[in-house]
């Protein structure tokens, strides 16, 4: 007699493998960042799966992946530390497994569903940081006229005039530079492999090569070699993001003695900000600050915006001029067709 295969029996953890190494990367397309992401969110559900069933994770089926399993581990990640926005992220994890599995095989459908029915939360957007000229100067002022103070500063500069994100910065390769007497550009390598060139000032372009210089010496510079590195034991290394972190937070904190408007946290995302803030601020129009920065969504470039208490009160000013007196009369109320409309019925 013919077994009939309980789909449900298999373990939760069966699709992951060529989940992370082929649909990910093959099909949808995502970043090396974004897999990272995904096989930490997965660890951490393996972690959990041990944590309360005192058993091998791949012992635990997708019949036991209940959808009040997936909630009680979502108001797990919440109560370990993580805010609203950590657990969305680990949700839309599971939501793309949960869709391939779907895919590869039927039988899992309506478990799927239960995932993909689970729903995200509203979680509060940080306020935009940023610097106002005046303390981007004070910050840009700090590093001191040696080795790796001219690295710093090159790092912070160039960061700023490029509004790259600190993945891009530090994925630069010599390749990527493009110095010429008649305009100078980076090429940065974002989010999704998409490329963007952007140009940068000439005070960019002669502290980058004012770093190099002191980096490599007269020693050959090869088109992989990284522009911002670590030497460990004679081997040059990306820098990580940590490093690229302390950097950034070092002469902040020496800035902040002598200038109050720098903000207590300053992280290298924050001169992205600022550059974006400082080109909304210089009139330039969002979808070409978009495409400056990279965004996909305007949406995003937007956020820009209203983060700006002086533009925001320049804005409400303009409305304020341009305001014409209310009319005292409703002359609405006798407007049949026009009531009609507001009402819905035509």
């Amino acid at each position: 007699m013919k077994t009939i295969k309980n789909h449900l029996t298999q373990p939760l953890f069966s699709y992951t493998g060529a989940f992370l190494s082929d649909y990910l990367v093959g099909q949808l397309g995502r970043s090396l960042n974004t897999i990272t992401s995904y096989r930490c969110c997965l660890r951490r559900l393996r972690d959990y799966i041990e944590e309360k069933t005192e058993k091998n994770f791949f012992k635990f089926t997708f019949e036991q992946a209940t959808r009040d399993f997936f909630l009680d581990y979502l108001c797990w990640v919440e109560k370990s530390g993580a805010g609203k926005a950590t657990r969305n992220q680990r949700l839309a994890c599971l939501k793309t497994y949960a869709r391939y599995v779907m895919d590869c095989d039927f039988e899992l459908t309506l478990w799927g569903s239960g995932v993909l029915s689970i729903p995200m939360t509203t979680a509060e957007k940080p306020m935009i940081g940023w610097l106002r000229e005046d303390a981007l100067k004070s910050i840009l002022e700090q590093p001191e006229d040696s080795r790796f103070g001219n690295r710093d500063l090159a790092f912070m500069i160039l960061m700023y005039e490029s509004g790259a994100r600190v993945s891009e910065m530090l994925d630069l390769h010599i390749r990527d530079l493009n110095f010429f007497d008649s305009g100078s550009s980076v090429r940065l390598h974002g989010k999704g492999k998409k490329t963007r060139e952007v140009p940068i000032g000439e005070k960019a372009r002669a502290t980058v090569e004012k770093h190099l210089s002191r980096w490599f010496g007269d020693g050959p510079r090869g088109a992989d070699d990284y522009v911002f590195f670590t030497v460990i034991h004679g081997m040059r290394y990306r820098m990580s993001i940590g490093n690229a972190e302390r950097i950034v937070k070092k002469y902040a904190i020496l800035a902040r003695a002598d200038n109050s408007l720098i903000p207590d946290r300053v992280t290298p995302h924050v001169f992205r900000h600022t550059r974006g803030t400082h080109l909304l601020r210089a009139k330039m129009p969002l979808p070409l600050i978009g495409r400056f920065l990279g965004h996909v969504s305007l949406d995003t470039t937007a956020v820009y915006a209203s983060c700006d208490i002086d533009l925001l009160r320049e804005a409400i000013g303009n409305v304020e001029e341009n305001t014409p007196e209310m009319q005292e009369e409703a002359v609405w109320e006798n407007d049949s067709e026009l009531l009609s409309k507001l009402c819905g019925l035509s």
